[in-house]
């Protein structure tokens, strides 16, 4: 909200496209913990960092499998992790009590 609080956020999966505006696959990359699964129709594979491989997600292109297709994140997925400020007492409660309803 716009009255000082600010939350902050912690990326958790994204969905991403390969291929052009006419045709594509998708695959997605799910965080656990710190470690990252990538889920592409049968592979799944692992891997760790604070970070999703830049060329997966940013407009990168991979030479050793899909040279003349770009990579790109096609919706990402992030998971509050904490709020300050005045909207704090607010996060605490169950979504029904925050709005008022139920």
């Amino acid at each position: 909200g716009g009255d000082g609080g600010s939350s902050w956020y912690r990326l958790t999966g994204v969905i991403v496209h390969v291929g052009t505006a006419d045709s594509g696959h998708y695959y997605s990359l799910v965080r656990q913990g710190e470690r990252w699964t990538g889920l592409n129709d049968d592979d799944a594979y692992s891997f760790s960092g604070p970070a999703i491989p830049e060329a997966d997600c940013f407009g990168g292109y991979d030479a050793s499998r899909h040279p003349d297709l770009q990579r790109s994140a096609y919706m990402i997925f992030y998971e509050r992790e904490g709020v300050d400020g005045p909207e704090a007492e607010t996060a605490k409660l169950e979504p029904e009590e925050a709005t008022g309803k139920g």
